[in-house]
């Protein structure tokens, strides 16, 4: 691997690291990576397909760990068990 395609990879990590980070807190975070995987060479098509394909996975986990978070404690409804 040449010094630009290591400079590429790190970009991409860090993007991905970046947009699943938005994605979880307020949505759109295509808008970071979509740009990085156009620029890795990717076709259009495929950078989206992509996308779309961890943006399933992510919502899935989501959904996982929302359905087995702890319910509210009845006392002050902090999520966990309290004193």
């Amino acid at each position: 691997m040449s010094a630009v395609e290591l400079g590429l990879a790190a970009l991409l990590v860090a993007a991905g690291v970046v947009a699943g980070w938005i994605n979880t807190v307020a949505g759109a975070g295509s808008v970071v990576s979509l740009p990085v995987l156009l620029l890795w060479g990717l076709p259009v098509a495929e950078a989206n397909g992509t996308l779309r394909l961890a943006i399933l996975v992510q919502t899935a986990m989501a959904a996982h760990r929302a359905s087995t978070a702890p319910a509210p404690c009845a006392r002050c409804g902090c999520g966990r068990w309290c004193w």
